[in-house]
């Protein structure tokens, strides 16, 4: 696969990651359980906006995880070898 789609795919799986992380944060740390917690905001979106965030984050880091190791596959396939022939058996 293209040098630079390997790195454009891993840039914007590290990027997918952290809004996944962020906005798993907020939502654990920024509401309030519970009926009182429904109309809070934090940086303008309400709780709903930060789940389709989050969400949609995961999905994109699924896919990317998925690209990743299409493009990665001959590094997977040979690692047993390499590392087998490193630890000299």
């Amino acid at each position: 696969m293209n040098p630079k789609i390997r790195v454009i795919s891993d840039i914007l799986l590290a990027i997918s990651f952290l809004v996944s992380a962020i906005s798993g944060l907020v939502l654990k740390y920024a509401f309030i359980s519970g009926p009182t917690g429904r109309d809070m905001l934090f940086w303008l979106l309400g709780r709903h906006e930060w789940n389709e965030i989050h969400f949609i984050a995961n999905i994109v880091f699924i896919i990317l995880v998925a690209i990743h190791f299409i493009a990665y596959w001959n590094v997977i396939k040979c690692a047993p070898r390499v590392l087998k022939q490193k630890n000299g058996k």
